[in-house]
């Protein structure tokens, strides 16, 4: 029996749309943690042996980027993310979230 928050990790397998909905609202929250937690999230609904070959990663080291406190480089993130399928894409913030310093 499934938890009630927890969360349903098949509607992530080999689904792009879905991959992308769940990372850009974690993307939107500017915290790692969540962004972190939502693409463990993803990773574990894939085939993970086939996802670290594919990233060009050792399956440790992709567990290791997604374990709770993690600091993962940039670049094993985007070989992650590629690996899944979808894409990392930068846009203006909204006017009146930009800081002026």
């Amino acid at each position: 029996m499934r938890r009630p928050n927890a969360p349903d990790h098949k509607k992530y397998r080999d689904n792009p749309t879905m991959i992308s909905e769940h990372l850009n609202q974690s993307l939107a929250t500017d915290d790692l943690s969540v962004v972190l937690a939502a693409l463990a999230t993803v990773v574990k609904a894939q085939n993970v042996l086939a996802l670290s070959e594919d990233a060009a990663i050792r399956r440790e080291t992709l567990y290791r980027a997604l374990w709770k406190n993690a600091d993962p480089k940039l670049g094993t993130i985007l070989k992650i993310i590629s690996s899944l399928g979808v894409s990392l894409a930068v846009e203006p913030r909204s006017q009146r979230l930009l800081r002026k310093d």
